[in-house]
C-alpha cells in the first residue's frame, strides 16, 4: 500500500477569522485524502481556538499549540524542528507572515520537504518594511510553490519573488457554501440576541475592528442616511478589538455622542453562518484587504453585499450584478449605495440571488480542496 502523503500546515494561531481560519478549513477539507497535522504558533482568542481544536480533532487532526510570544523567537524554531523530525512532513504548508518565516527557515534546513506558501494578502511585515522584504525575499527563494488567493496577489508575487513562473499558483479562497446556506438558525432568535427591532432591515459587518476595516467610514455614511432611511436600518458590527484597542475605543465613543445612531459593536460570533442567515445587508467598508474569507460566507449566505473596490475584492463582487462596490474612504459613496438598498427591495434580492449562485460556482471548499491536492500531488 502506498505511504500517505504528510502535510504540516503551520498558522499564526487559531482564530476564526483571516489566513488563520482559511488554514484550518483547508487543512480539515485535506485530512481525507492526506495525513495533516497543524501547527499554531501564537494565542489569540482562547474559545476561538477551544472551537477550532474540537473541529480539527474532530476531522483526525493533531493540533500544536506554540504559545509563541511577540517578535522573534529561537524556542519556538527549536519546536518546530522536533516536530519536523517527528512527523516527517512531505509538503510544508505556511499561512501569512509568521509561519512564512518560520516555514522558510525550516524549509532552508530541510530541502528534501516541499514547501508551499499561501499568501493572503499583499502586505509583507509593513512594520518593518525596510528589514522584513528583503528577509522575505531571501527566505521565498526556498519556496517550491507560491499560491495566491486571489490574481491580484500572485501578480504582486509574481513581481516580488525571484521564483520560476511554475512556482506561482491562483487557488481562490473559499467557504463552506452549504453551512451557510443551511444554517440550523432560529433567525427570529437570533435577531433578538443582537436587539435587531423586529420590522428592521438588518446589515452586518464582520471582521476584527482596525483601522483597515473601516468600520468609522459606515458610522460617518449611516449618519449621512435620510432620518427614514436611519429609522429602517440596524447595524452591527461584529469582531475583536485586539489589534487595535484605541481605534475601537474611538468608535465607542463616536457612537456614545450619536446615541440615535442605529449603530452597534459586538464581540466575535461563534455562529456567524447563523447571524448571517438572520441578516438582509452585508456591508464590508475596508480601507485594504485581500481576498476576504467574511465576504465570501456573505455571498454563500445569500445577502446583498456593498463592498469597497479594494485587494481582489473586485473579482468576487461584479458590481450591479451580485453586490455594489464603492470606492474605500468615501462615506458618500457608501451612504448612496446603502440607501439604494434600504430603499429597493427587488434589488436586494436580485443580488442576494446571484451571490448565492456565484459562491455555488466559484467558492466551495470542494474546489479548492481539489486544486491543492492536484498542487501537492505535483511537487512530489
Amino acid at each position: 500500500m502506498p505511504e500517505r502523503m504528510r502535510v504540516l500546515t503551520v498558522v499564526n494561531a487559531l482564530a476564526l477569522a483571516g489566513a488563520e481560519k482559511f488554514g484550518c478549513e483547508l487543512a480539515m477539507s485535506l485530512s481525507s485524502q492526506f495525513e495533516v497535522q497543524l501547527v499554531a504558533l501564537r494565542d489569540v482568542n482562547l474559545s476561538q481556538a477551544e472551537q477550532l481544536r474540537a473541529r480539527l480533532t474532530d476531522a483526525g487532526i493533531r493540533c500544536y499549540e506554540l504559545h509563541k510570544k511577540p517578535g522573534p523567537s529561537p524556542k519556538t524554531l527549536l519546536q518546530l524542528r522536533r516536530l519536523v523530525r517527528r512527523f516527517r512532513p512531505h509538503v510544508l504548508h505556511t499561512h501569512s507572515t509568521s509561519s512564512d518565516f518560520y516555514g522558510g527557515l525550516l524549509a532552508r534546513a530541510n530541502p528534501k520537504i516541499k514547501w508551499v506558501s499561501t499568501l493572503h494578502n499583499k502586505l509583507v511585515w509593513p512594520r518593518f518594511e525596510r528589514l522584513g522584504r528583503p528577509i522575505d525575499r531571501t527566505l521565498f527563494r526556498r519556496a517550491d510553490a507560491v499560491v495566491g488567493i486571489s490574481k491580484q496577489t500572485i501578480d504582486w508575487a509574481k513581481q516580488t519573488y525571484a521564483l520560476p513562473q511554475e512556482a506561482f499558483h491562483v487557488v481562490l479562497s473559499a467557504v463552506d457554501v452549504n453551512k451557510f446556506q443551511h444554517a440550523n438558525s432560529d433567525k427570529e432568535t437570533t435577531r433578538r440576541q443582537y436587539d435587531v427591532p423586529a420590522d428592521a432591515i438588518w446589515a452586518v459587518m464582520v471582521g476584527n475592528r482596525s483601522p483597515f476595516k473601516g468600520v468609522d467610514v459606515a458610522i460617518e455614511a449611516i449618519k449621512s442616511l435620510e432620518q427614514s432611511e436611519r429609522s429602517t436600518l440596524w447595524v452591527t458590527s461584529i469582531g475583536g478589538e485586539h489589534i487595535d484597542p484605541a481605534y475601537s475605543e474611538t468608535l465607542r465613543k463616536t457612537l456614545k455622542q450619536q446615541p440615535l445612531l442605529p449603530v452597534q459593536l459586538r464581540p466575535p460570533s461563534g455562529d456567524i453562518p447563523s447571524v448571517l442567515q438572520a441578516a438582509d445587508l452585508f456591508i464590508m467598508p475596508s480601507r485594504m484587504e485581500g481576498l476576504p474569507v467574511a465576504l465570501l460566507e456573505a455571498q454563500a449566505a445569500g445577502l446583498a453585499c456593498v463592498a469597497t473596490s479594494v485587494g481582489a475584492i473586485g473579482e468576487v463582487i461584479e458590481d450591479g450584478v451580485n453586490g455594489l462596490l464603492v470606492p474605500p474612504d468615501s462615506p458618500a459613496a457608501l451612504c448612496a449605495a446603502l440607501s439604494r438598498l434600504v430603499n429597493d427591495t427587488k434589488l436586494r434580492k436580485q443580488l442576494a440571488s446571484n451571490a448565492t449562485e456565484a459562491a455555488e460556482q466559484r467558492f466551495t471548499h470542494e474546489r479548492m480542496a481539489k486544486q491543492y491536492t492536484k498542487l501537492f500531488e505535483a511537487l512530489m
